[in-house]
C-alpha cells in the first residue's frame, strides 16, 4: 500500500514542511511558486524547453463546462540530478508543471503551475492530484469573494471554527439546491461538500482508511501518518 499524499499550496511548499511530511512515513505534492522564486524558475526553465519538455511523461485532460472548454496537460521527470538545492527537500524525486488552457466565447488564457513531489508520479497521476488541491483553492476562494473570510476580524478560535463551518454548510446548501433546481445562483459553482478547517479530506473506501490530504493556507500538524492512514493534529 502506497503512502499517505499531502497536496498543500504554495504557502507550505517549505522544506521544514516537506520534512515533517516524510517524517511521517507520508508522501507530499506542493506547489512551487514566487515564493520559492529560485526553485520555480529552475523548474519553470527546464519545462520550458522544448527538447527537454520532449522527454517528459505526459498526459493531458480536456473538460467543457457550458460555454467553456479547459485542457490540462501534466508534464513529470525524475530527471532531477541538475536541479539546484534538491538534497534540501526531503526525498525530492520528481518535478512536475500543468499546463491549463481555458478557450471560451471572449477570451482564451494560458496558465502553468510548477509542482515538487517526494513520490515519482505519472503525469496522471499529478493531474488527479492536483485537481484535488485546486479544489480545496476554489472553495477558499468562494468563502473569501461571497463571505468576507479574510476579512474577519473575530479572534476567539472556537468562534472562528464555528462560523467557518456554518459558510461551509451555506456553500454546499447551495450547491444542493442548484442541483435539484438546476437555478442558476449566483456564486453557486460550488462542488465542494462542507470541510473540516483549511482542509480537504478524500476517503479511500477501498482501504478504508485516509489517504489523501489536501492543505490550503496553514496546514495543521501532521500526527501518525503512517501505512496510508493518518491523523491530523
Amino acid at each position: 500500500m502506497l503512502p499517505a499524499m499531502v497536496v498543500a499550496d504554495a504557502m507550505n511548499c517549505q522544506r521544514e514542511t516537506a520534512a515533517a511530511i516524510v517524517g511521517r512515513e507520508a508522501d507530499y505534492l506542493l506547489s512551487v511558486k514566487g515564493n520559492q522564486a529560485k526553485l520555480k524558475e529552475n523548474i519553470a526553465d527546464y519545462v520550458q524547453d522544448e527538447l527537454l519538455r520532449r522527454d517528459m511523461e505526459t498526459a493531458s485532460v480536456r473538460e467543457k463546462n457550458r460555454e467553456r472548454v479547459e485542457l490540462r496537460r501534466a508534464f513529470v521527470t525524475q530527471d532531477i540530478g541538475w536541479l539546484d538545492g534538491v538534497e534540501e527537500w526531503a526525498n525530492l524525486c520528481c518535478i512536475g508543471a500543468i499546463n491549463t488552457v481555458f478557450e471560451s466565447k471572449n477570451r482564451t488564457t494560458n496558465e502553468w503551475h510548477y509542482y515538487i513531489s517526494s513520490r515519482a508520479l505519472t503525469a496522471d497521476e499529478l493531474l488527479a492530484h492536483a485537481r484535488a488541491e485546486w479544489r480545496a483553492e476554489s472553495m477558499h476562494w468562494l468563502l473569501d469573494v461571497h463571505f468576507g473570510e479574510d476579512h474577519c476580524r473575530i479572534q476567539d478560535e472556537n468562534a472562528q471554527k464555528v462560523l467557518n463551518m456554518i459558510r461551509k454548510i451555506v456553500l454546499n446548501s447551495l450547491r444542493l439546491y442548484k442541483d435539484k433546481t438546476k437555478s442558476k445562483v449566483r456564486g453557486s459553482e460550488q462542488q465542494h461538500l462542507p470541510l473540516r478547517e483549511e482542509e480537504l479530506i478524500e476517503e479511500d473506501w477501498t482501504s478504508g482508511g485516509f489517504k489523501h490530504f489536501v492543505f490550503s493556507g496553514h496546514a495543521p500538524e501532521l500526527a501518525g501518518v503512517e501505512n496510508g492512514k493518518s491523523e491530523l493534529a
